[in-house]
């Protein structure tokens, strides 16, 4: 029974080992996707702010293809995300 035991508390011992290793694999890959994230959304702020000083140029047209470049951009989102979950949506 000892030696059982043994074996199963080494194997046990081992598997807690390797989901140690595979945690902090995953911790990494997450704080470098965060920095990633951050990074598009200060880019994203910037192209909006631009975007927001060239549409100010422009009072009447800017309005109206920013709000075309909007419904476009969702409904590219929406087509992704329906993509990725196997679905198809038209928009």
């Amino acid at each position: 029974m000892s030696g059982e035991l043994e074996t199963r508390v080494m194997e046990l011992e081992t598997r807690v080992a390797f989901q140690d290793d595979t945690l902090a694999e995953l911790n990494e890959v997450l704080v470098e996707q965060s920095r990633v994230v951050d990074h598009l959304r200060r880019q994203m702020a910037e192209l909006i702010k631009r975007f927001d000083d060239v549409a100010g140029q422009m009072p009447g047209a800017a309005g109206r293809m920013r709000r075309r470049l909007i419904i476009e951009a969702a409904a590219q989102m929406v087509q992704r995300r329906g993509a990725r979950e196997g679905t198809t949506s038209s928009a």
